[in-house]
């Protein structure tokens, strides 16, 4: 158990299930976010996508102040949505975002990233300027929930 203080430190929350992703051109539909889109049936898609997930946090970690949300892979630029509230926008990264004190709760937190691509897999499919394959589009790892911590180290019990 980690502690900050006298206080334990709730544990990191990967969000890796149930996602979807919308394109605007069809209905949302489920997706992984450990791979890019353009594996995943839309090879040539560029412009804005919206990933979309639901989660929910013990009730006993919503005692801890400060969070932040962490997405380690991002192809190209994310504007990010907690429960309706704007967290962070995002032209390259790193894609570290505080959560603003209140806005989690226990459950129904919905979370919204909508993910700018390169125009590169759209313009130069099946052309030499495509190199060696598919430029990366949109998410490429699970995004992360974690405590925030005021100052000074974590201690391990």
């Amino acid at each position: 158990m980690l502690t900050d203080g006298d206080r334990s430190v709730p544990g990191e929350t990967v969000l890796c299930a149930g996602w979807t992703l919308d394109i605007g051109a069809e209905r949302a539909r489920p997706i992984r976010v450990d791979r890019g889109w353009e594996e995943q049936g839309w090879p040539t898609f560029s412009g804005i996508a919206e990933y979309r997930s639901r989660f929910d946090l013990p009730p006993a970690d919503l005692a801890w102040p400060d969070w932040e949300l962490v997405l380690a892979r991002v192809h190209t630029g994310a504007d990010i949505e907690l429960n309706g509230t704007v967290i962070g926008r995002f032209g390259w990264g790193p894609f570290d975002c505080r959560v603003p004190a209140g806005l989690l709760r226990a459950a129904g937190n919905e979370l919204s990233v909508r993910v700018a691509s390169t125009a590169a897999n759209r313009y130069y499919a099946g052309t030499r300027q495509q190199g060696d394959g598919l430029d990366p589009s949109g998410l490429g790892a699970a995004p992360v929930l974690r405590p925030r911590l005021a100052g000074g180290p974590l201690h391990v019990l």
